[in-house]
């Protein structure tokens, strides 16, 4: 049943992506998918749901760093995040970036 309604609070489409990126400068690993939202990460570290890290990646050569909450963490598999304090700018970007990667695809 979780799943079911999951899958109706999600009003964003995740996109499958394959973005490199850092936690907190420091933890190197991959986006498996991307919303305007939020992302799941695929890691192995474990993050308590509700802290607070700082997601990095480069796009188009350019350094985003987005602060995000853990929603979610599945042990030695990935977590998901949802993006917080987003200005207009930020938010702009991430639609770029799922633009791009949907084009590619």
């Amino acid at each position: 049943m979780k799943n079911k309604q999951e899958r109706r609070r999600r009003i964003q489409e995740r996109i499958p992506c394959n973005l490199d990126l850092e936690i907190n400068d420091s933890i190197v690993c991959k986006a498996f998918d991307i919303s305007e939202g939020g992302m799941y990460i695929l890691t192995n570290h474990v993050f308590k749901p509700g802290s607070v890290v700082k997601i990095s990646f480069l796009f188009s050569n350019e350094k985003i760093e987005i602060r995000s909450k853990i929603k979610y963490c599945h042990e030695g598999v990935g977590i998901g995040i949802m993006f917080i304090d987003l200005d207009d700018a930020q938010k702009d970007k991430i639609k770029e970036i799922i633009k791009v990667i949907k084009q590619s695809t």
